[in-house]
C-alpha cells in the first residue's frame, strides 16, 4: 500500500431508511414505518419508491400541523436554519448530499398532492410545544446549547462520544449531544410520546366502508431515526414490530 493510499478518505457508507411493518392482532389494524435521516437528499428517492409499492391512503409525517402547512405553501427559497440546523447539516454532508427543508418531507406534500394521499401532523401543535419548552429548558440549559453550538463552530468537529461511521449514526450520536441537558431531553420525551399517540390514533380509525376489503385505510409513518428507538419503546407492548426489506 502506497503512503497515498493509507490516507485515502474512506467513502461514505451509504445508509438506507428503515422500513417496518406494525401490527395489532386484535384489532387488525396494519401500518408501516420508514425511518429516515433528516436532511439527506436520497430519502426521498426511498419514499417515492416505498409508497409506490405500498400505496397508502394517508401518511403521518413527524412535524407539526403548523409546519406542515409551512411545507404545502413553501416557495422553494431556503428557510431560515438555526446555527445547531446549519451546524447538523454541514456535518451530515460527509455521508451524502443535504438540503432543507427535509426533502424527504418535500417528496410526501409532492406525493399527497399527486396521489390524493392524505398528510397527518404526528407532532404536538407549536402552542403546546412552546408551553412544554418553556416549562422543561432553563436558562442554564440553553447557555450549555449556545456554548456547545460555538465549540463546535470553533472547533469544526461535534464531540460525540463513540466513532460514526454512517449517516444513520451521525443522526443519532447529534441528537445523543444535544439531549445531554435534561430539559431538552425531557422536550424530546414529550414529542416522542405525543407522535406515538398520534400513530395509534390512526391506527385506530374506523374502517372506510365502500372500500373491497372493508379494510382500514394504508397508513405509513414517518419518523426521524433518533426518534424511533423512543417511539418504539412506547408501542411495542401494544404492536408486532418486523423489519422489512425495502423496494
Amino acid at each position: 500500500m502506497t503512503k497515498s493510499e493509507k490516507h485515502r478518505p474512506t467513502p461514505p457508507v451509504p445508509t438506507p431508511a428503515r422500513l417496518y411493518r406494525i401490527s395489532d392482532a386484535v384489532t387488525e389494524a396494519e401500518g408501516w414505518i420508514l425511518t429516515y435521516v433528516k436532511g439527506l437528499k436520497d430519502n426521498a428517492s426511498i419514499l417515492d419508491t416505498t409508497t409506490a409499492m405500498l400505496s397508502p391512503r394517508q401518511i403521518g409525517v413527524p412535524i407539526s400541523k403548523e409546519a406542515l402547512d409551512a411545507l404545502h405553501s413553501w416557495d422553494g427559497d431556503p428557510p431560515p436554519l438555526s446555527i445547531e440546523d446549519e451546524l447538523y447539516l454541514e456535518g451530515l454532508r460527509e455521508y451524502g448530499e443535504v438540503d432543507a427543508p427535509p426533502p424527504i418531507l418535500l417528496k410526501a406534500v409532492e406525493l399527497s398532492k399527486k396521489n390524493n394521499t392524505l398528510l397527518r401532523p404526528l407532532d404536538m401543535r407549536e402552542e403546546e410545544f412552546s408551553d412544554i419548552y418553556c416549562d422543561a429548558v432553563s436558562f442554564f440549559d440553553l447557555w450549555r446549547k449556545t456554548a456547545l453550538c460555538k465549540k463546535i463552530t470553533k472547533k469544526g468537529r461535534i464531540p460525540f462520544s463513540r466513532e460514526v461511521k454512517n449517516a444513520e449514526e451521525y443522526a443519532i450520536a447529534w441528537d445523543e449531544v444535544f439531549t445531554r441537558r435534561e430539559g431538552f431531553r425531557k422536550v424530546e420525551m414529550e414529542r416522542e410520546k405525543h407522535m406515538a399517540e398520534s400513530m395509534v390514533h390512526l391506527l385506530s380509525s374506523p374502517k372506510s366502508p365502500g372500500t373491497s376489503s372493508d379494510s382500514a385505510p394504508t397508513t405509513l409513518f414517518l419518523l426521524e431515526v433518533e426518534r424511533w428507538p423512543g417511539i418504539k419503546a412506547l408501542i411495542e407492548t401494544r404492536y408486532k414490530i418486523e423489519p422489512m426489506t425495502l423496494p
